[in-house]
């Protein structure tokens, strides 16, 4: 046996990482004549590239991930005297760890901690709210941050992870209007590129 044999291991990664989101915004303001207004839950497509670099300790098990991530809702809804739409497309800038479990050489679960930071890029985004066809007030989007929590597989270069997201406001410079985006995220993910060294 070679007692100089070294084991090559990942230290940073490079992820594609398309995705569903699943998600419903709610409004509430009780002096605008606002009441528990809801967007229905939207099917939407989501588009990230993940950089993972692996730490140095507890044998490669731990790992920081920042993941720029575009993301959108648009919905349009209806009542007898509001009309309502919003068209919130973003760039967010997700930082997080994921801790790994080894299943065996080429497949691992994991489990990932992730912090939203209240910065993101909001490309035009905003709420439209017209009362009785005349009244029309427009809100721009301004996000706050948020945590999410997630957990999947990972096979040789390929990924699939569904992650749940706390509330997050997107009306965060309007004092009196409460609100709150919901979202359940599928995400699949493939390698595209990484950096290995000999443990």
């Amino acid at each position: 046996m070679n007692s100089g044999t070294k084991s090559n291991r990942d230290w940073f990664n490079l992820k594609i990482a398309p995705g569903i989101n699943f998600a419903t915004i709610s409004l509430d303001n009780n002096a605008y004549y606002y009441k528990d207004w809801k967007y229905t839950n939207k099917v939407s497509f989501r588009i990230g590239v993940e950089a993972e670099l692996v730490l140095p300790f507890k044998k490669n098990k731990w790992a920081a991930t920042f993941e720029p991530t575009f993301q959108y809702f648009k919905d349009e809804t209806n009542s007898s005297t509001v009309t309502s739409s919003v068209n919130f497309k973003s760039i967010e800038f997700p930082v997080g760890l994921r801790y790994y479990f080894f299943l065996n050489k080429d497949l691992k679960m994991f489990v990932n901690g992730i912090f939203i930071v209240n910065y993101s890029l909001n490309l035009n985004s905003d709420i439209v709210i017209s009362l009785d066809n005349y009244n029309t007030t427009t809100l721009d989007i301004s996000t706050g941050p948020s945590f999410a929590v997630g957990g999947g597989f990972e096979y040789k270069r390929a990924s699939a992870e569904i992650r749940y997201y706390t509330d997050r406001e997107i009306l965060n410079d309007y004092q009196t209007w409460f609100n709150k985006y919901t979202r359940v995220s599928v995400i699949f993910g493939y390698k595209i590129f990484k950096k290995v060294h000999a443990a």
